[in-house]
């Protein structure tokens, strides 16, 4: 009995023991919890926390699938030097200096990298024997030279036995550099995304997970898991509507022209007629250094007073109102009217001292007449005026275009009732040849677009579709108003911008072999500083075929100064230009082809050149060249041999530099910086002479082109 009781006793004892134990555990955990939570919660934060990780952007596409934006993965090498074994670290440090020596980084030999490794630098905050746990090998490897380095000795063992720590990251890059670049846009941490980039980010970028990090000596924060280095989904892939080969035309013709003449800034666009697709987009502005760089999305935010590009809604709704007709006449008053108190002058002497047509007055742009007439039929009374910012906005001149970029800017059209304190007795007048009031270039060419179109308003758009995973979803065309003036009008109004090509003020496109219309217009720019020098933005809006339009374009100049400051002068050479060369290369039907173009070309063969491969191919093929092709490799080779062209592989070595010399420069320096070089150009042309021989080592080195 007594042995029973003691045992009991000693049961009690133990589980007495333990429920106080319990107890304290409980007790304890409470207190930290509640008493010391905050505390021992910091003191975590500061070592341990997640962080969100973003997967990789979606690819921008050209029409063509061209890459005009991509995320490309780009690591950085560092070690744990306390990680591995004595053992391990010992018997693998010489084949692992050599392997970075070799493979990694060879401004240090084998011996050096060895020492460092060991020993440290001379400031002695790196080595193994210095306890260093982040040490930085190499920066910006790409997915290849990754691999390799996983496979060395020692790294081979992973992060917790090799001390290997690999950091991702993604640097977004645009193989055609700035062409279109302000539109296809900018993704920046930490900063406002812009262009496409902005407006389609919800399905560009890709999938956020958290990670865990941990917090080393230092400061530096590294994964906890030695899989947090995995792949995350990227984001959904954008095919815009965007023709590389023509967005690259209006973009060395504007910026050409801007060179010439020292102008402010430029923007050309270019639109399907029946769809609203833009397939050209050009923005060029100075920067500090006085290059031209694309900066600023002058086509969408922009808005400055159009000039006589407006006289075509003036002129539309006259005729739509049915006040005057083609063939009504006007005394211009000697080419200068006083409104007022307010001078409305002609450029030139268009009547000769007597009355002219509406014909005449349209197509040779008199400020006089559209101003004159205005001033009769829309500014007798309130509801003149009324009438005529109603007709206005039945041309959908008072809306954005609806462009699918943000941060479009409103037009400025002035309103009797909205406006009061600053409309006035003028505002008519000056309105009517395209004054007070303000507009985009993308909300005067959705205008054009429209009478190209037979008065069918387009929603102008970039983006085509959105490809993601597994689902396609297509862009729908919108149109935003199905009339915006009767037939009749329109076809008259057809009429009278073909005849400002035909005998006005853009009469030097007559010689384009593609039939335009189109109009002119030249607006001061500073009107209201005050300023000693004027300055001029020039525009020429229009569309092409005349006859059967398939596009319509609008250039602007701004900034423009004397001498060389008239649209006729300055926006209608680039237009003429960029038409001829989309001629050149069959984006459209064109109506005036001969044999003798293709007999006088075959007569020649050219010279020896090199360049991408498929660009040549269509070149050929145009011209009627004779040429046999050896590979179907993307970059080539082109010469002569005996009756036709050659094509052989150009190769290119991802160690040496290449022999870029007879390339074209836009090539050349795309193969130049994607081998990792940084290239300077001089002059324009081809490439005429390289900094850097073919052959040797490739070590991120500056080369410079001379071009000729």
């Amino acid at each position: 009995m007594n042995r029973r009781n003691e045992l009991l006793a000693r049961v009690y004892i133990v589980m007495m023991f333990f429920i106080f134990l319990t107890i304290w555990i409980i007790g304890k955990i409470a207190y930290i919890n509640i008493v010391e939570g905050e505390k021992w919660k910091e003191k975590i934060s500061r070592n341990i926390k997640w962080r969100d990780i973003q997967g990789d952007r979606g690819i921008i596409y050209s029409a063509d699938e061209s890459i005009l934006a991509n995320s490309t993965p780009r690591f950085e090498v560092r070690m744990d030097l306390l990680a591995p074994s004595d053992k391990d670290f010992n018997k693998n440090i010489d084949s692992l200096s050599y392997c970075i020596s070799k493979y990694l980084n060879s401004e240090k030999s084998k011996a050096e990298w060895k020492r460092i490794l060991i020993q440290g630098r001379v400031d002695g905050k790196t080595g193994r024997k210095k306890g260093m746990r982040y040490f930085l090998l190499q920066r910006n490897l790409n997915y290849e030279e990754i691999t390799k380095v996983k496979k060395f000795p020692l790294f081979n063992k992973g992060k917790i036995k090799g001390g290997l720590i690999i950091n991702r990251s993604t640097i977004r890059e645009k193989p055609f550099k700035d062409l279109a670049g302000r539109t296809i846009g900018i993704d920046r941490k930490n900063a406002t995304k812009v262009g496409l980039e902005a407006a389609y980010d919800k399905y560009l970028k890709g999938e956020t997970a958290k990670r865990l990090y941990k917090r080393l000596l230092g400061g530096t924060w590294i994964p906890l898991q030695e899989n947090d280095n995995r792949p995350l989904s990227k984001g959904a892939d954008l095919i815009t509507n965007i023709n590389i080969k023509i967005q690259d035309i209006v973009h060395h013709e504007v910026l050409n022209k801007l060179m010439q003449t020292k102008a402010e800034a430029g923007v050309g666009i270019v639109m399907e007629v029946k769809t609203g697709k833009i397939v050209a987009l050009t923005n060029l502005s100075k920067d500090h250094n006085g290059a031209y760089k694309e900066r600023m999305n002058y086509a969408v935010q922009r808005k400055y007073a159009p000039g006589s590009v407006l006289k075509t809604a003036t002129t539309m709704a006259l005729l739509d109102d049915k006040f005057i007709d083609i063939n009504s006449t006007i005394d211009l008053e000697g080419g200068k009217m006083n409104f007022r108190g307010k001078i409305v002058k002609d450029d030139e002497d268009i009547g000769h001292g007597k009355p002219v047509t509406l014909w005449d007055a349209f197509v040779h742009s008199s400020n006089v007449a559209m101003s004159k007439w205005a001033d009769i039929y829309y500014n007798a009374n309130k509801k003149a005026r009324k009438n005529y910012i109603l007709k206005l906005k039945s041309f959908g001149l008072s809306k954005t275009s609806g462009i699918d970029l943000l941060g479009e800017t409103k037009p400025v059209v002035k309103d009797p009732d909205l406006n009061r304190n600053n409309f006035s007795r003028n505002t008519i007048p000056w309105m009517a040849h395209g004054y007070e009031i303000e507009m985009t270039p993308i909300q005067i060419l959705t205008f054009y677009n429209a009478i190209a179109n037979n008065g069918k308003i387009m929603k102008p758009y970039l983006v085509d579709k959105i490809v993601e995973e597994n689902e396609i979803i297509n862009i729908k065309q919108e149109v935003i108003s199905n009339k915006i003036a009767d037939d009749l009008t329109i076809k008259k109004i057809q009429r009278l911008l073909k005849g400002v090509v035909d005998e006005g003020t853009a009469r030097s496109l007559r010689k384009n072999s593609t039939d335009i219309a189109g109009k002119t217009g030249t607006a001061q720019a500073n009107i209201q500083t005050g300023n000693d020098e004027q300055l001029y933005n020039s525009t020429f809006a229009g569309y092409f075929p005349a006859d059967n339009p398939k596009y319509s374009m609008i250039i602007v100049m701004y900034g423009n100064r004397k001498p060389q400051y008239y649209a006729s002068q300055v926006a209608v050479p680039v237009f003429g230009k960029i038409v001829d060369k989309m001629r050149a290369i069959q984006a459209f039907d064109f109506e005036k082809e001969t044999d003798d173009v293709r007999q006088f070309v075959n007569a020649t063969l050219p010279g020896r050149a090199k360049g991408y491969s498929n660009d040549f191919e269509e070149l050929m093929n145009y011209l009627n060249i004779p040429y046999k092709k050896r590979d179907k490799k993307n970059w080539t080779k082109v010469d002569k041999k005996f009756n036709q062209m050659e094509m052989s592989e150009f190769q290119l070595n991802r160690k040496t530099i290449p022999d870029v010399r007879g390339m074209g420069a836009r090539d050349a320096v795309y193969i130049l910086e994607n081998l990792g070089l940084k290239v300077k150009l001089d002059g324009i042309g081809k490439v005429y002479t390289q900094s850097l021989p073919p052959g040797i080592k490739i070590k991120g080195q500056t080369i410079k082109l001379i071009l000729k």
